[in-house]
């Protein structure tokens, strides 16, 4: 492969006792593909590729916070965001979000990550995963159209799709724990939910809607004029 990749990592052979946080700023030659941090890391516009046959990953491990903006029309084939511990990722595009094939937002621990378009944001697939403790943002300002959005979340976390203009022909929503997903600006054409425990899940269905409830959970359903059903 040919893809370009920075790995960020603070290690130390000797015991160091210190106060106060360390922010790696990073400028690169050649844009790179994926990168993978535990520090804290700010990646300037125009640091990662671009392209519809380019893909991106970013990775916060540990306590890593990695925040970049995008000032520039984003078009990628797929793009991932993932937190492993407590860490951050933010992604913010300061136009519109494209993403031809898949975006994947990730997180394992109690991290957040945060997405968002001051525009318009359009996947083919989108999919949602937090085991832990963790919180998704999606944002954007514009519209957020998707083909197929498919969200797990295990534990007590949060997922938030936000949009006044939002819309997917089939909605997946698998939740166990107290977690809550918030998924009522998307409107959905089809809509699956699983809940098992105490979480509560909103969607917008204009079709079908199956859902299968165990436990003291709530599926929330909204009709399509916006009127709890």
């Amino acid at each position: 492969s040919n893809q370009t990749y920075l790995n960020v990592s603070a290690t130390s052979d000797v015991d160091a006792y210190a106060v106060g946080s360390l922010l790696v700023r990073v400028t690169v030659q050649r844009a790179v593909s994926w990168i993978k941090s535990t520090a804290d890391t700010v990646l300037v516009s125009g640091s990662l590729v671009n392209g519809a046959n380019k893909a991106v990953s970013i990775a916060a491990l540990g306590t890593g916070n990695i925040t970049t903006t995008a000032k520039y029309p984003v078009t990628l084939s797929n793009l991932t965001l993932s937190t492993t511990g407590a860490g951050s990722v933010q992604f913010a595009a300061t136009t519109n979000l494209n993403v031809t094939n898949g975006l994947s937002l990730l997180i394992v621990g109690s991290g957040s990550v945060a997405l968002q378009a001051a525009r318009d944001i359009t996947v083919r697939r989108l999919q949602t995963s937090v085991a832990g403790s963790g919180s998704v943002f999606a944002l954007a300002n514009g519209s957020l159209k998707a083909q197929n959005v498919r969200t797990s979340l295990a534990g007590k976390g949060n997922v938030s799709y936000s949009t006044p203009q939002g819309s997917t022909i089939n909605n997946t929503i698998s939740a166990t724990g107290s977690g809550h997903v918030y998924s009522g600006s998307l409107f959905a054409q089809n809509a699956t939910v699983t809940l098992a425990g105490s979480g509560d899940v909103v969607v917008q269905v204009i079709d079908t809607l199956t859902a299968i409830a165990t436990g003291e959970g709530k599926v929330l359903y909204y009709n399509k004029t916006g009127n709890p059903a």
